[in-house]
């Protein structure tokens, strides 16, 4: 079975970020940007809306599977990107970004 590596994001607004103006930009721009990616296989968005125990740590969870974490790391410096990127960070005020890789027999 072949391992499909992911990334998983995972961030905040900031204090000032309207959370529902937010989702209209993402389903509208940043998603479908990302999606164009030739190492994105799949994209799934997230809003945090509870855990076991105490507030979570983050409002939103991303989960992006692609062909590499190197082709994906390369694609992240597309010149079209850039403006995504830099609007998503209008948006945030912190993030972590994990590399995945299941675990398989």
């Amino acid at each position: 079975m072949r391992k499909v590596p992911q990334v998983l994001i995972m961030y905040n607004l900031k204090a000032d970020a309207d959370s529902r103006e937010y989702e209209r930009w993402s389903l509208a721009v940043d998603q479908p940007a990302v999606r164009t990616l030739p190492s994105v296989v799949d994209l799934t968005s997230f809003r945090v809306v509870g855990k076991t125990s105490g507030a979570p740590s983050y409002q939103f969870v991303e989960i992006i599977q692609v062909t590499s974490l190197e082709a994906f790391q390369a694609d992240l410096e597309a010149p079209y990107l850039r403006h995504v990127m830099d609007r998503w960070l209008d948006y945030v005020a912190e993030y972590e970004i994990v590399y995945l890789e299941e675990i398989q027999p």
